[in-house]
């Protein structure tokens, strides 16, 4: 993202929309539909609405960087010291910020709060140039994201979190070793 003053980007917040309304724990047919295709009611697009507001509000309050960003004022352009050449913070990346949103979608559909699941998230290391981004969301080399890693991106975090993989048959070490050559870190060496 070349965009050194904004936090996201407009497909990038669709993606977050859909994610975090549509449960990954038993979908029903149609349920994107419904979402997507056919107008939902005013009350609807309200809870909507709301729910997103929490969820930024959320990243605001237990994501440093990201209270420190939507408190300035975009003409410093702050957000783009936290997306840069080296990597710089999870959060700050679309990919990132998709897989983020994934891992709590899971656990609020295991019956954590929207506020507790990215608090508990939150305590991940988000340095892509640190284990255990590299190789797996960040090519230190070419100094450019990997997007093809989606899953495991969610399921270290969720890791990071404390929490076991989804679904709970993913294999959370083959698929990091697949990708790194190496073993899953400890929890602890994930931790911030």
């Amino acid at each position: 993202m070349s965009n050194k003053s904004s936090i996201t980007s407009i497909l990038c917040l669709y993606d977050l929309i859909e994610t975090m309304e549509l449960p990954r724990i038993g979908r029903q047919r149609g349920a994107k539909m419904n979402l997507t295709k056919i107008r939902p009611s005013d009350d609807k697009l309200e809870d909507i609405y709301q729910r997103h507001v929490e969820f930024w509000e959320a990243l605001k309050r237990h994501i440093v960087p990201f209270g420190q960003v939507m408190e300035s004022d975009p003409s410093i352009q702050l957000a783009g010291t936290y997306r840069h050449s080296k990597g710089g913070h999870l959060l700050f990346r679309p990919a990132g910020q998709k897989a983020f949103a994934r891992a709590s979608r899971v656990m609020i559909d295991r019956g954590m709060t929207l506020d507790e699941s990215v608090r508990q998230l939150g305590h991940t290391k988000m340095q892509l140039h640190e284990s255990p981004w590299i190789g797996v969301l960040w090519d230190e080399n070419a100094r450019r994201m990997i997007i093809r890693n989606q899953g495991l991106v969610e399921n270290l975090l969720l890791y990071g979190a404390g929490q076991h993989p989804h679904p709970e048959r993913y294999e959370l070490n083959l698929e990091y070793e697949r990708a790194t050559g190496h073993s899953v870190p400890s929890q602890d060496s994930v931790l911030a």
